[in-house]
């Protein structure tokens, strides 16, 4: 089954999700449209709490896309596969790069794509937020400064491979997400690089503060909570 619905009223069924979803481990594909933040519609749209909600509950694969071609291949891995919940989330604005009658890859579940290599810092980037990665490392690199990009569509489980990777290439890691700055990809990310071995980089954490967001555009709101283009840049 396939269940498409808003991220905000997701939360309203938050027993069922553990209950009878999570504990009994079935493969329900939940669709989580207006993820993130979603402009005019103000603090009670705004779906900024499913990575930390849904990341909690065990046996749930969580991902987000980063244009219409990644949401294709994410919802033929989530069909494909037939062991665990799966969600899908993605924002209210348009899609990006999408391919007309392009078959749907199925991808290895909790693999990243590198983007772009750099130097020194490395934007560890989710869903929507890849797109404003990609302009704020091209604002960084019209001035001499060269740094790498992840998508990192998958949220939980994270691909650690790839992370160990980073973490002895870059020094510092930069995660950017558009969802509660607690318990969300950033901290996933912290956990996980606190549970191995291996020289720590340091980590900067990019991501929805812990207050409500008012209403306003999404390209204003996304400026004032800093993560536009150019504030990911400063």
């Amino acid at each position: 089954p396939v269940a498409a619905i808003y991220s905000t009223f997701l939360q309203r069924a938050y027993d069922q999700i553990i209950h009878d979803v999570g504990v009994q481990c079935l493969p329900v594909v939940f669709c989580l449209d207006r993820a993130g933040l979603v402009g005019a519609d103000g603090p009670t749209h705004h779906g900024v709490f499913d990575l930390t909600y849904l990341g909690a509950v065990p046996n749930f694969i969580v991902s987000a896309r980063r244009n219409g071609d990644d949401l294709k291949d994410l919802l033929a891995t989530a069909l494909a596969q037939r062991e665990r919940p799966f969600a899908i989330r993605y924002p209210k604005t348009p899609c990006g790069a999408f391919t007309p009658g392009r078959e749907g890859t199925v991808l290895p579940i909790g693999s990243w794509e590198v983007l772009r290599s750099g130097e020194r810092i490395c934007l560890l980037a989710v869903g929507a937020m890849v797109e404003v990665c990609e302009k704020a490392a091209a604002l960084l690199e019209s001035s001499g400064r060269r740094v790498g990009l992840i998508n990192c569509r998958f949220v939980k489980p994270l691909d650690r491979s790839m992370l160990a990777e980073l973490r002895s290439r870059y020094g510092t890691l930069v995660t950017v997400e558009e969802n509660v700055i607690n318990g969300g990809f950033g901290s996933a990310v912290s956990e996980a690089l606190s549970e191995t071995d291996g020289g720590q980089p340091t980590l900067v954490h990019l991501a929805v503060p812990d207050r409500f967001v008012t209403h306003g555009s999404r390209n204003e709101l996304l400026d004032e909570v800093g993560l536009s283009p150019a504030r990911i840049a400063a």
